[in-house]
């Protein structure tokens, strides 16, 4: 497959934002988006209770979008994107879907992979070339005490990872969640708590010509939401296929890096 990924509008803004008086961004209107040719072979096993879904990939990006750091004379760091260089990964993911028994459905993931990122760099003085191994893993656990009583608690964590101008730490989060059916399950109502234990963080080290940085990101990632929903007919489900890991250039929306 081939896709298409366009810069986001912070990536494109002209104009300064001041909100950090000593750390300041600016976007670069000429950017160009990223294509990625991608490749995957893919082995499902099913039995009663259980679907193993295992896929190997690999896929090819050109012109991947770059943070690009610099800090002038009065040690004022600026952050801009560029095009700056290609990329190559290859990994493997493998899901786990069981239920355990009628009251009880586990879901259970993982991803690693390798990336190879060739930088020919003239805006840096250098040859920025890395390679580096990342994983991920994902955990997710159902509960129905009722027929219309549910509870879900998930977990995420995100290995250190490895950037061009520096690396970010590892991170994990877990979120807690039910729901009970109104109405004679015509209706439902939910709590939902975020980022339960407040865990959401990373320590982000940069590094340039002539400066070393570090910092600490948070965000504020420990809410609760109420909802409320009602189904007035009859709703067609539509599948989505497929989504987004973490091995593209450009995107790292996720954990505040952009």
């Amino acid at each position: 497959s081939r896709r298409i990924s366009r810069p986001r509008t912070r990536q494109l803004n002209p104009f300064p934002s001041y909100s950090d008086p000593l750390n300041l961004r600016v976007g670069n209107p000429f950017l160009l988006p990223e294509y990625t040719n991608s490749l995957e072979l893919s082995y499902a096993h099913q039995t009663k209770k259980t679907t193993l879904t295992s896929s190997l990939y690999y896929k090819d990006i050109n012109d991947v979008i770059s943070r690009v750091k610099t800090v002038d004379t009065l040690g004022v760091s600026t952050l801009t994107y560029s095009n700056l260089s290609s990329m190559e990964s290859y990994g493997l993911e493998v899901i786990l879907v069981s239920k355990l028994s009628k009251a009880w459905s586990m879901n259970l993931s993982g991803n690693a992979f390798q990336t190879r990122q060739e930088v020919g760099d003239r805006e840096l003085g250098s040859d920025l070339n890395t390679s580096a191994i990342g994983w991920s893993a994902k955990a997710m656990s159902t509960w129905k005490l009722d027929h219309d009583l549910q509870i879900q608690v998930s977990a995420r964590y995100r290995a250190p990872r490895l950037l061009l101008q520096g690396d970010i730490s590892a991170m994990w989060w877990a979120d807690l969640a039910a729901k009970k059916g109104i109405f004679d399950n015509k209706g439902s109502i939910g709590i939902r708590v975020t980022d339960v234990f407040n865990t959401r963080e990373f320590t982000f080290y940069s590094f340039g010509t002539g400066f070393e940085q570090e910092s600490l990101r948070k965000r504020e990632s420990q809410n609760v939401f109420l909802t409320f929903s009602y189904n007035f007919g009859k709703l067609e489900e539509r599948s989505r296929r497929g989504g987004s890991r973490d091995v593209d250039g450009g995107g790292m929306d996720e954990i505040g890096i952009d």
